[in-house]
C-alpha cells in the first residue's frame, strides 16, 4: 500500500529546498511554515521522522485512532515498510501477542472491565453505522473476516440485553417516542398549566385567587414592615376616636419611628424588645389626647396590664420599675396643661 502524505495549507508550503536538502515526497521543495518560513525538517522535535506526522491516514483508508508510527520493539512491520501500525500510540500485534499470552484470570478480569467501559459509553446508531462502513472498506478484501467480525458483534450486543433483561417492543416504541419529543415539561410547570386551564373556564375563581393573593401579600408585607405596621395602627386608633367624636391628631410614621428609637424600640416600661404596640400614657378614657405628647412604645403585656389605671402609680407597683425610664417618659411626654393648650387649638 503507497503512503498517502498531505499538510495543511494554511499553515504550511512549499518553498525552496533547505541546506540539508529535506524534499517533500515526489517533489524537489522543502516544506515551510508560513508563519516564520523555516524548514519543518529542520526545527521539528523529530528530525529523523518529520514525515510520519504529514501521513494522511483517512486517505489510506486507516480507521481514526489509527496512526503510522516508527517501528516497535517487537518488530512488527506495516506492509513491509520501516513503520507499525499503532492505536492510541500502541502497536496492534503487540497488543494482540499480550492478550494471547494472558491467563485465564487476567483475559476474564480484562474482558469484564472491557464490558462495563462499552455498558457506560452511550450508544449512537449513526457513528456504529460510520464505523461499520469503515471496516467494511478495510476489509473488501477479506469479507469472511468481515462477516466474523459483525457476527460477533451481534452476539455480544444480543448476550449484554439478555444480561440485563430484554426489553419489550412496546417499551422501546414508547423509550423512542420519549426521545423524538424532546425535552419535557417539568412537573410545576404542568401544575401550572392545569391551574391556568381552571382559571380560563372559571372566571370567578381566578377572581377569588386574586383577593386571597392580595390578602395573603398585604399580611406579608405587614409582617415585615414596621412603618406600616405604625401606620395601620395609627390610622386604627384616629378611625375609633373620630367614630367617638373625640379630637384627633394624625400622627406621621416619622413622628412615630422618632419616638420608638427615643426608647432603643423597645418597651418604655419593662424594656422588653419585640413588636411594639402605641401605649397611650394618659389613657383616652380618662381624657388622654391622641397626640404624639402622649404616645410611647410599650409590649403587649405591659399595654393590657396598665389599662385604665394612672401610668406613675401603676408602674411604681411594677417589679420592673425603673426610674431612670420614668424620668425619660415624663420628660418626653407632655403635662396636663400642654395637652389642654392643644385641644384648645384642635378645636
Amino acid at each position: 500500500m503507497n503512503l498517502v502524505y498531505a499538510f495543511d495549507p494554511e499553515r504550511f508550503y512549499l518553498g525552496k529546498p533547505c541546506k540539508a536538502e529535506h524534499y517533500w515526497p515526489d517533489s524537489a521543495l522543502s516544506l515551510r511554515s508560513i508563519k516564520h518560513h523555516y524548514c519543518v525538517a529542520c526545527r521539528g522535535r523529530k528530525k529523523a521522522d518529520w514525515l510520519l506526522s504529514f501521513i494522511d491516514t483517512a486517505a489510506m483508508g486507516l480507521a481514526d485512532n489509527e496512526r503510522l508510527g516508527p517501528v516497535c520493539k517487537g518488530g512488527h512491520l506495516w506492509h513491509g515498510r520501516e513503520l507499525t501500525l499503532r492505536a492510541k500510540g500502541k502497536c496492534l500485534e503487540c497488543e494482540r501477542a499480550r492478550k494471547r499470552d494472558l491467563n485465564p484470570d487476567q483475559r476474564k478480569q480484562k474482558n469484564a472491565l472491557a464490558r462495563a467501559s462499552y455498558a457506560r459509553r452511550p450508544y449512537d446508531s449513526e457513528l456504529q453505522r460510520e464505523k461499520n462502513r469503515a471496516a467494511r472498506e478495510r476489509l473488501k478484501g477479506d469479507p469472511e473476516r468481515f462477516d466474523r467480525y459483525i457476527n460477533l458483534k451481534r452476539q455480544y450486543a444480543l448476550e449484554q440485553r439478555r444480561n440485563r433483561g430484554m426489553v419489550p417492543q412496546e417499551l422501546r416504541v414508547l423509550r423512542k417516542a420519549i426521545r423524538q419529543a424532546g425535552r419535557l415539561p417539568s412537573v410545576a410547570r404542568l401544575v401550572a398549566m392545569e391551574q391556568w386551564r381552571y382559571w380560563r373556564e372559571n372566571p370567578e375563581a381566578k377572581r377569588q385567587a386574586k383577593v386571597e393573593q392580595k390578602k395573603h401579600q398585604w399580611r406579608f408585607k405587614y409582617l415585615t414592615s414596621l412603618d406600616l405596621r405604625l401606620y395601620t395602627r395609627e390610622k386604627a386608633r384616629r378611625r375609633k376616636l373620630r367614630e367617638r367624636k373625640q379630637a384627633t391628631w394624625k400622627i406621621s410614621v416619622l413622628q412615630l419611628r422618632a419616638r420608638f428609637s427615643r426608647f432603643n424600640h423597645c418597651c418604655a416600661y419593662c424594656g422588653a424588645s419585640g413588636d411594639m404596640q402605641i401605649e397611650h400614657v394618659k389613657p383616652i378614657s380618662q381624657g388622654g389626647l391622641h397626640h404624639i405628647s402622649n404616645i410611647v412604645p410599650a409590649c403587649l403585656s405591659c399595654n393590657y396590664a396598665k389599662h385604665t389605671d394612672p401610668m406613675e402609680r401603676w408602674y411604681r407597683s411594677q417589679p420592673f420599675f425603673d426610674p431612670a425610664r420614668l424620668a425619660l417618659i415624663q420628660s418626653l411626654t407632655g403635662s396636663p396643661e400642654t395637652e389642654q393648650l392643644s385641644l384648645g387649638l384642635a378645636c
